[in-house]
């Protein structure tokens, strides 16, 4: 029966993972049509991969697969409804039902484990997007493309439950410093100075540096950045970035340089002037010409 069946799976899988091979796993689950268990294999991958080996390209791979597994599982739940649909009403009403029951079981999966990899149930593409924009950040620092570098780093500020605070909060004031932007460099110095457990040499050697920073310059910026920057910089609140530049996206200015696509695998935003070059989506790597709907 299916017991028989689950029971040898997990065993097979289990073996896999004592062998090393968890990728091998992950297969097997996919043939199996676990999509979940595969996906929450791929997110701990990644996590291992990027806390470990400090390999953030390799990380957001696998993110990036694992929430394509999700994508997967959701879309063979709400097509059981359309299957079982030629029944009568009764037939797609219990359909939708089980449907339903089955998405809400996938949500409370994800709420009920406390681990870091159940966290690409409660969003699919959340940890993909954190590797994508610590990435692009990274680009854009090493081809001195520092205030493109520098906003890209403050949508990094949302993600401090999969990349290291102190990572983020570095970078932001690298970049902010060499940008001139003394005002949010000093935001980003007080998140490292009050942050939690930082050692007191460490805390010393940051407020030294702050000291040294502002004692020559004054703490302002030279332009206001919009407030959803500065938000996001400072509660961690995220907001519509360009998967291609870092930059936001002002769904509400009606401006046309703010005109925007969406992705429809990964539902994330691109710039209409960032796309032209673009044959991929920056995110996820699916095809434009058959996967962007405008905005």
């Amino acid at each position: 029966g299916d017991g028989l069946i689950e029971g040898l799976l997990a065993k097979k899988a289990g073996e896999l993972k004592l062998r090393g091979d968890k990728l091998g796993a992950v297969e097997l689950y996919r043939k199996a049509n676990k999509s979940i268990d595969a996906a929450r294999m791929l997110a701990a991958l990644a996590e291992e991969i990027a806390i470990e080996h400090c390999d953030p390209l390799r990380a957001k791979k696998l993110s990036v697969l694992a929430a394509l597994e999700v994508e997967r599982y959701r879309k063979n739940a709400m097509s059981m409804a359309s299957v079982t649909g030629a029944g009568g009403a009764e037939s797609i009403a219990m359909a939708t039902a089980k449907t339903l029951d089955t998405l809400m079981t996938l949500d409370t999966a994800g709420d009920a484990s406390g681990s870091g990899s159940s966290k690409v149930l409660d969003n699919a593409w959340r940890g993909a997007a954190a590797y994508h924009y610590y990435l692009l950040a990274m680009r854009q620092l090493y081809r001195g493309s520092m205030d493109d570098s520098m906003r890209t780093c403050i949508r990094l500020a949302e993600f401090e439950d999969i990349l290291s605070p102190r990572v983020i909060y570095s970078l932001i004031a690298l970049t902010a410093y060499h940008n001139k932007y003394y005002g949010v460099c000093s935001r980003a110095f007080v998140k490292l100075e009050t942050m939690q457990h930082r050692s007191e040499r460490s805390r010393d050697a940051v407020q030294s540096l702050a000291v040294a920073i502002f004692t020559r310059n004054a703490p302002l910026d030279p332009q206001p950045l919009q407030k959803q920057y500065l938000t996001c910089l400072e509660d961690g609140t995220g907001y519509q970035a360009c998967t291609a530049s870092g930059r936001l996206i002002e769904s509400e200015s009606g401006r046309g340089e703010s005109r925007s696509f969406v992705c429809r695998t990964c539902r994330h935003l691109c710039l209409e002037r960032m796309i032209e070059d673009l044959s991929n989506c920056p995110l996820c790597h699916a095809a434009l010409d058959s996967g962007f709907n405008s905005r």
